[in-house]
């Protein structure tokens, strides 16, 4: 099972919703963050919002800010009204010309399960989960991210500067 790129990029701006503690956040900083356009972005805050799930702030200083209650619903819940997995089974057809009508019933009700599997282990993650992965990941980039000192900076010296060569009979 995948999700769509859409999804995907809602639940990202969610979970940098969620690691700033309540703070307003830009809508083109977030999409410029995650790699998508800004008009993009607007279009999935105005989905969210649409939702629930953020509280947006017009004006020179808003933003948009985590919902409260969001950060502990499940995955699952947020993946469903994204994708609108309902919509498939509603209109997934068990007949086909020419086909077994019976193998036909038993794919879609295999398919069905498989979405059902699949949500049931989104259901058992929240976005406090993901954002706190996420701020551990960041954690551990910035301390390989460290340069480690160099002999002329330990001794608090400047490294020697080249002289620019000069040209012969000048």
């Amino acid at each position: 099972m995948r999700l769509t790129k859409l999804t995907s990029d809602a639940i990202r701006i969610l979970v940098l919703c969620q690691t700033t503690d309540g703070a307003l956040q830009k809508v083109a900083a977030l999409s410029a963050t995650i790699g998508v356009t800004k008009p993009l972005g607007l279009k999935l805050v105005n989905q969210l919002a649409r939702l629930g799930y953020v509280d947006t702030v017009r004006g020179p200083n808003g933003g948009i800010r985590l919902a409260a209650g969001v950060a502990d619903r499940p995955m699952g819940q947020l993946v469903r009204e994204l994708e609108a997995f309902e919509l498939h089974r509603a209109t997934t057809s068990a007949t086909g010309e020419g086909g077994d009508h019976a193998t036909a019933h038993q794919l879609e009700n295999m398919v069905d399960d498989a979405f059902d599997a699949f949500l049931a282990v989104l259901d058992q993650q929240t976005i406090a989960d993901l954002a706190q992965r996420e701020l551990k990941s960041r954690a551990r980039t910035k301390k390989t991210q460290t340069p480690e000192p160099t002999a002329a900076t330990d001794s608090g010296r400047r490294p020697p500067r080249r002289s620019p060569s000069r040209r012969a009979g000048t």
